[in-house]
Formats: structure tokens, C-alpha cells, sequence
């Protein structure tokens, strides 16, 4: 199987379990229940969802439209932060918590939103973008902005020293486990620091490195010719690990 085709599966397996399961009835019943399927949704599924529909416009789209959708990555970002904030305000959150209607709207956006920044963000590594600097950046620019924005609002969350969603009643309303509003609360504040904020900066950074591993500077190689007995790469020459050395004569 291809690996667009199982990270396909995977990713509507992932949001089969976060919408299909218990997990929505005890999100309308717990904060720290509505960040795990948060997290489900926005940094399981969608990256593998993500992952799949940048393979697919790579192998589909010209390549003026695969650089046009690429460069959407950093606005994607904005959007999602817009989105995803405005979802965590108590009203907006009581009103996807309480009624059907609201957390389909929640969650239909949730999706959108994830699959337009994890799109974008991959489509300059499937399409080769490893000499595709730009698109490159934007995309590593555009996870590493969401993984601060995300950790941010966790934190914003997580250390406030009272209730911010009245939605889910008294501390008696709350499944036990979770030992109150407050600290149900900073749980889930804590699983957005850790958990969600995390995948965006690694997914980030690995693509960073990938790149850079593979794209050494022109200006590096030029300074180090001298000392390794090479000469000056022609225009036009690919420079990387593998480039020929040619040994002065």
C-alpha cells in the first residue's frame, strides 16, 4: 500500500474514533474530554490527511498551482489560529459544547482549517521541494507560528486560577477522575502545551532539517573549495552531499 493511501486510512480511522465513540459525550461533559478529540482531529488526522492530499495535487496539478497552493501555508496558519481561538472562547465553546449545531460547526471547521494548514505546509516536500527553498520556509514559517500559537493558548488555559468554561456546570458535574472544573481545566490546557504544540513544532523542525541536510550553501561550499582540493562548481551545477569532487590538477 502506498504510504498516501494508509496515511488516507489512518487519518479517517482517527476521526472515526473522535467523533463515532464515547468521546463526544464526554467532551460536552469535560474540557479535558473535548481536548483529546481537539486533538485528535487537528494533530492526528489531519496531518495524515494532510499528508495524503499533498501527494494527490502533487501528482494532479501543474506546477504553477501546486507553488500557488504551497504559498497559502503562512495565511493557513493565521486562519487556523483565528479559528481555533475563537472556538476556545467560553460562548463559542458553551455553544458547541450544548447544542448539536454548534459542534458540528466546531468540528466541520476544526477540519477545514487543519487540512488547509497540514496541505499546504507538506505539498513543497511531495512535489520534491527539497531545492524549493521558498515554499519550503513558508511551510516550516506556518507549523512553527501554529505550534506557538497553540501552546500559548494552552498556556493562557491551563495556569488561569479559575474556570473559564461555566458551560460544564460544578465541580460535581465533572467526571470524577478529572477532580473538578479547575483542574479538569488545566489538564486539558496542559495536553495543548504538550501534545498539540508539540506535533507542529517536530513536523516543523524535521522538515527544516530535512532540508537543509540536503540543500548546503553555495556560499559554504565555495569557502571550503579551496581546502578540500575542489573547484568552484559551474552555474547551473547541483551542489549537495553527493556532488562530484574534481580534484584540482
Amino acid at each position: 500500500m502506498k504510504p498516501a493511501s494508509a496515511a488516507l486510512m489512518a487519518g479517517f480511522a482517527v476521526l472515526a474514533v473522535a467523533w463515532l465513540s464515547p468521546l463526544p459525550t464526554l467532551a460536552s461533559r469535560s474540557f479535558t474530554g473535548h481536548m483529546i478529540m481537539h486533538l485528535m482531529v487537528l494533530s492526528i488526522a489531519t496531518p495524515l490527511l494532510g499528508f495524503a492530499l499533498s501527494r494527490f495535487v502533487e501528482g494532479n496539478q501543474q506546477p504553477e498551482v501546486r507553488d500557488g497552493l504551497a504559498a497559502l501555508a503562512i495565511p493557513a496558519s493565521v486562519i487556523e489560529m483565528l479559528v481555533i481561538w475563537a472556538w476556545h472562547s467560553p460562548d463559542l465553546h458553551a455553544f458547541a459544547r450544548q447544542t448539536t449545531t454548534g459542534l458540528f460547526l466546531e468540528q466541520g471547521s476544526f477540519l477545514f482549517v487543519g487540512l488547509l494548514l497540514w496541505t499546504t505546509a507538506l505539498l513543497p516536500v511531495a512535489s520534491g521541494g527539497a531545492s524549493r527553498g521558498t515554499g519550503i520556509g513558508a511551510g516550516v514559517l506556518a507549523l512553527l507560528l501554529t505550534s506557538m500559537h497553540m501552546t500559548l493558548l494552552g498556556a493562557l488555559i491551563g495556569l488561569s486560577p479559575r474556570p473559564l468554561y461555566v458551560c460544564y456546570g460544578s465541580d460535581a458535574d465533572v467526571p470524577p477522575w478529572l477532580g473538578g472544573l479547575l483542574n479538569d481545566q488545566h489538564l486539558g490546557g496542559a495536553l495543548m502545551i504538550t501534545a498539540a504544540g508539540s506535533v507542529y513544532l517536530i513536523v516543523g523542525l524535521t522538515i527544516l532539517k530535512r532540508f537543509l541536510d540536503r540543500n548546503p550553501s553555495i556560499e559554504d561550499f565555495e569557502s571550503e573549495a579551496p581546502s578540500l582540493g575542489l573547484v568552484k562548481p559551474q552555474q547551473g551545477q547541483r551542489v549537495g552531499p553527493t556532488s562530484n569532487r574534481i580534484m584540482e590538477s
